[in-house]
């Protein structure tokens, strides 16, 4: 079993990744499209998850790269689905830039 990272920094990589995603989870959240206990299931997945290192490497090459749009998450990523719905309930006038 992986053990759990640190809180407050898997919560900031979720957001960095439903980010690159394409996904606005205030706004997704606004709209009634996600509750806490959804967020939290995220974030606690994120926690648990063995490809912490891979993440952060594809974080830091997602972010340093310019795109033309949203960036579907890596399939190694735990939440890789539920960022993908997220972004699909996020509108475009909510994306991120």
């Amino acid at each position: 079993m992986t053990p759990m990272g640190p809180e407050r920094e898997h919560y900031w990589r979720v957001q960095r990744m439903a980010r690159a995603a394409g996904a606005d989870p205030a706004a997704v959240w606004a709209a009634g499209g996600l509750d806490a206990g959804s967020w939290r299931a995220l974030v606690e997945r994120c926690r648990g998850c063995p490809w912490s290192a891979g993440c952060a490497r594809w974080l830091a090459r997602a972010e340093g790269t310019d795109h033309d749009g949203p960036i579907p998450p890596p399939g190694a990523c735990v939440n890789s689905d539920a960022l993908t719905a997220l972004a699909r309930h996020t509108t475009e006038k909510d994306r991120p830039e």
